[in-house]
């Protein structure tokens, strides 16, 4: 196990993994608290629709079960004083194909937050109920929600400090592979993203022009170009 060694590599590695540990209880703990103080009330309220709901939260209680799980993982090789690269990278092998659930949320994000903002401007019983909420978590809405867009851009981050701080060799390889992993699903959200913002800008521009027709299956826009409208004096 790495805590019976003693080489500044190995001390190095406990640090990165350390961080990683401590940061996933952390978020985790965000995630009972979005889910419990603030998705919670929010449906027994009924002060907004499902429909509503289901774009401001989207799938923020799936998130919760996928990083309990991950999160249990990484405890184990603590518990157990395992080795700490090997459980790291059994627990993301075993969990990355299940963070793609992320992708879902991530592409929903900025239409949440627009919806979200909306809505409590128009409605005061909900913008109470929010504003409880975010006294008892000391934080706001916003910045819960945008939590598990910022926790997996952090992922690739942590598994390449710990990448960078091994030696060749077993360790290094099965945390490459990781990496490669996440970066994989990583890549993948963004696509999901820019595929959202590329049909919201459509659909905002086909009401612009009147033009319904231009909103079909499988479209999105793939570029704007701002044009300035000149009028020719004559000769």
């Amino acid at each position: 196990p790495l805590d019976s060694m003693a080489t500044g590599e190995d001390v190095g590695v406990s640090k990165v993994f350390a961080e990683l540990l401590s940061t996933e209880k952390t978020y985790v703990d965000d995630l009972r608290v979005l889910c419990d103080s603030f998705l919670a009330p929010v449906r027994s309220s009924g002060l907004i629709t499902k429909e509503q709901e289901t774009t401001i939260f989207s799938n923020c209680q799936t998130l919760q079960r996928i990083n309990e799980e991950l999160l249990r993982a990484l405890e184990l090789s603590e518990a157990e004083n395992a080795d700490h690269c090997e459980c790291t990278a059994a627990a993301f092998a075993t969990l990355s194909p299940y963070l793609r659930a992320y992708s879902t949320y991530c592409a929903n994000f900025v239409q949440a937050t627009e919806l979200l903002e909306f809505l409590r401007h128009r409605n005061q019983a909900l913008d109470a109920l929010l504003k409880g909420a975010e006294a008892e978590a000391g934080q706001t809405t916003g910045s819960m929600l945008i939590k598990p867009v910022q926790r997996l851009c952090k992922y690739p981050l942590l598994l390449r400090d710990l990448v960078a701080k091994l030696p060749d060799g077993p360790q290094r390889e099965a945390i490459s592979h990781a990496l490669d992993d996440i970066r994989t699903v990583a890549e993948q959200v963004n696509e999901r993203v820019r595929d959202a913002e590329g049909r919201a800008r459509l659909l905002a521009l086909a009401e612009m022009l009147d033009r319904q027709d231009l909103v079909v299956p499988a479209r999105s826009l793939l570029s704007e170009v701002d044009l300035e409208a000149q009028q020719l004096g004559g000769s």
